[in-house]
């Protein structure tokens, strides 16, 4: 959030007023899709405040739109970071949340459904 914040600020040269409970749920999301990788989360920021994009830019950069573009903003990891070797980048694990929209999307058997790829993380 830190990171989000100083962003903000060098961006629109104001401080930005953190909702804690709104901004909170939103932060954690965006932890439980990229993972505890602190330099990815910091990439994803940056490449979202580099966007000029008007409709983000007349919103101010607001973090619920990171949330819900976070795709579109996220650095793909280099092939050596993705490298079993490498203990830089792992997926996020898939939660009982995560589970529950992927299973609703996909079918037993289909080869993005949940059972085929990991153990559901607590």
């Amino acid at each position: 959030m830190a990171h989000y914040c100083d962003k903000f600020r060098q961006t629109y040269g104001v401080s930005y007023h953190v909702d804690g409970k709104k901004d909170g749920r939103l932060v954690s999301d965006i932890v439980g899709i990229l993972g505890d990788d602190v330099d990815r989360i910091k990439a994803t920021i940056d490449a979202y405040f580099a966007d000029a994009d008007p409709f983000i830019t007349r919103g101010r950069h607001p973090l619920g739109l990171l949330r819900s573009q976070i795709n579109r903003f996220t650095p793909s990891p280099t092939s050596a970071a993705r490298s079993s070797s490498s203990p830089t980048w792992k997926p996020a694990p898939i939660t009982e949340n995560i589970r529950t929209i992927i299973s609703a999307a996909l079918g037993p058997g289909d080869p993005g459904y949940p059972e085929a790829h990991e153990e559901v993380a607590a």
